[in-house]
């Protein structure tokens, strides 16, 4: 199967500043002969030394990872190359509060950077629009890969049926430090066992290369992280700054202001499903959160208080139980105001008229392709117009190979079963 991984793609490692020093030794047998065949009449140079640190315990194994990765999150500036599966799949950068990600796949470099006080994002190579959302989120993706690739299965609360262990190796040699630590986390998946190893290099404190390896019943996967430190530069391109996100300007969204069909945002979280999340965003003292009724598609706002943000601002994103803490903060708020924008929504008999025809047609029609996924012959691929996003169920055409190198470009063919509405984007939001 392949996937994509977007949050490998916008996740960023770092080098730690912590110093490994190891006591040098001085060679046995006599003094050191410097090149000539002459005595220095100084000291020996130091031979080289190794210490090993290993850990039995799900503790211990995570005190030695926040000691080794200790400084990565906050260290700048970095360029970092990752791979998944051995395929290069992005490099980012970060210089200051300018970061980039080039990804090859579509020869496509994204810009993030501040002006003038105002956070702005370039995803299209000469236009920035003001996104708060887009720069924070790639200014916390150190900490954000880390959580999930290395550090956060710490975290997971298990019932001991994970095993954890680790050992990490430090050699001194030449007054320079070399050390690496495995990290093994072993248990089952489906009743086979499963395996996570996380490798990290590091040469005097600082991390060269991580490799995370996963394998369960039979199956493997990998993503490795190369870093540099040095000579570090982001030119941004000319550009113009743009009046609204994602060059949507010239798009009026027009929602009709309502009576709501629920008083407060806890009965529109009561209504999701088990695999279901809230789609909000938050502005200045609201909150928008979007949800349907009665085939009809509603945006909600309620009043946000100094209180209730400094609480939602506190929580730990990585915590088992942040969907939760969220829901507890917003659902008591009273909804004040509701938007109706079903009208925004390309109705269901035109997008039922795309049943049997090809996703070229999609394309043609003016939906733009954001995202894929194909598993085990099941294909489901999202579409993006005029700020809504729409879900195709598609047929592979026959001979298609999921566990190739595919692009988009390859499912053109495919033919659509079902084609619905999804969600707004959350560019959209909110909807006046």
């Amino acid at each position: 199967m392949r996937r994509r991984v977007s949050a490998l793609l916008l996740s960023v490692l770092m080098a730690l500043a912590i110093s490994l020093s190891g006591c040098a030794e001085k060679s046995g047998g006599g003094s050191a002969e410097p090149a000539g065949g002459e005595s220095s009449g100084g000291s020996a140079a130091p031979a080289a030394s190794e210490t090993v640190k290993t850990a039995e315990t799900k503790e211990d194994a995570k005190k030695l990872a926040d000691a080794f990765y200790g400084g990565l999150a906050k260290a700048n500036p970095v360029s970092m190359t990752s791979f998944i599966n051995g395929t290069e799949a992005s490099t980012f950068m970060a210089s200051g509060d300018t970061f980039c990600l080039v990804d090859p796949s579509s020869d496509i470099t994204y810009y993030m950077f501040i002006e003038d006080g105002k956070k702005y994002f370039i995803g299209d190579g000469e236009t920035a629009y003001e996104d708060e959302y887009m720069y924070d989120m790639f200014s916390e993706s150190l900490e954000s890969t880390l959580q999930m690739f290395v550090t956060g299965i710490y975290d997971v609360e298990d019932d001991g049926a994970l095993q954890f262990s680790a050992k990490q190796t430090d050699k001194t040699e030449n007054g320079a430090v070399t050390s690496k630590l495995v990290s093994v986390i072993t248990g089952e998946e489906d009743g086979k066992a499963a395996t996570m190893t996380v490798t990290g290099t590091a040469r005097n404190g600082t991390v060269s290369s991580i490799l995370y390896e996963a394998e369960a019943g039979g199956e493997k996967e990998s993503a490795e992280f190369k870093f540099s430190y040095d000579n570090i530069s982001i030119d941004l391109p000319a550009y113009t700054i743009g009046e609204s996100y994602g060059g949507y300007s010239d798009i009026t969204l027009e929602g009709e202001h309502v009576d709501s069909p629920y008083r407060t945002l806890d009965e529109l979280i009561a209504t999701l499903g088990e695999d279901d999340y809230l789609l909000y965003t938050m502005e200045d003292d609201r909150v928008y959160a979007v949800g349907e009724k009665d085939g009809r598609q509603y945006q909600f706002s309620a009043v946000l208080s100094a209180e209730d943000m400094e609480a939602y601002e506190a929580l730990d994103f990585f915590s088992d139980t942040y969907n939760e803490d969220v829901y507890a903060i917003l659902g008591k708020l009273t909804v004040d105001d509701c938007v109706d924008f079903t009208g925004c929504i390309v109705p269901q008999d035109e997008l039922d008229a795309f049943a049997g025809k090809t996703v070229q047609d999609l394309v043609d029609a003016g939906y733009e392709n954001t995202g894929w996924s194909v598993f085990e012959g099941d294909a489901m691929l999202t579409f993006d117009k005029d700020l809504m996003e729409y879900e195709a169920k598609v047929t592979p055409t026959d001979g298609f190979d999921e566990n190739s190198d595919f692009d988009f470009e390859d499912m053109l063919g495919f033919r659509v079963e079902q084609f619905r509405f999804s969600a707004p984007e959350y560019a959209a939001l909110p909807i006046r």
